[in-house]
């Protein structure tokens, strides 16, 4: 009995000592811009990216792919980098979406189709005055061009003072409603 239990014990000591050393998983592999810098972390989290700017900067993230003009491909996503900012602002959207899946076997052969079908109409009626192209990356391996927009509001607020143009009342519109999304954004961020 005792030799059983000797063994046992040596069995569960290989056991752990196997599983403790090995080694740690690979790490993922590093993605890297066309410029030779690593892709920043804003091309996945967007404003979030930016935790320290809330409350003084809006962002926006701009993606396009699958245009083989280069210049067409940077304005492309350029341009939705700045609509996201100016959809913080006001936003009409309409959205229509189908779906439709459907699997069908017979014996031991199966055959499926999915069709996924979306249509969506964005209106962004505002002008943004100070809003610029803060940084872009392009991921060759992907063919992905990312675009990060900035407006800083101290700069927006002084393009707005300078507008003579812009009447009193537009003025006091667009200072409150950026006052309103802010508040709202920090109440989302705010710690429960």
């Amino acid at each position: 009995m005792t030799f059983l239990k000797s063994i046992s014990v040596l069995a569960l000591v290989a056991l752990f000592a196997g599983c403790a050393s090995a080694p740690p998983p690979p790490a993922p592999p590093k993605k890297y811009c066309a410029d030779g810098r690593e892709v920043p972390k804003w091309t996945l989290m967007g404003a979030a990216a930016f935790p320290g700017d809330m409350g003084k900067v809006f962002y926006g993230r701009g993606e396009a792919s699958n245009i083989s003009n280069h210049s067409l491909l940077a304005t492309t996503a350029d341009n939705r980098a700045i609509a996201e900012v100016a959809k913080t602002f006001r936003v009409g959207v309409q959205s229509l979406m189908r779906d439709y899946m459907a699997s069908t076997s017979a014996a031991d052969k199966e055959s499926s189709e999915q069709h996924v079908e979306n249509v969506q109409k964005t209106v962004v009626n505002e002008s943004l005055s100070g809003v610029i192209i803060a940084d872009r990356c392009e991921y060759e391996a992907k063919g992905i061009f990312y675009s990060l927009a900035r407006l800083d509001t101290n700069a927006f607020t002084s393009a707005i003072e300078k507008h003579k143009e812009l009447g009193e009342k537009m003025k006091e519109y667009v200072k409150a409603n950026a006052e309103k999304a802010f508040e709202k954004l920090d109440a989302e961020v705010a710690p429960k």
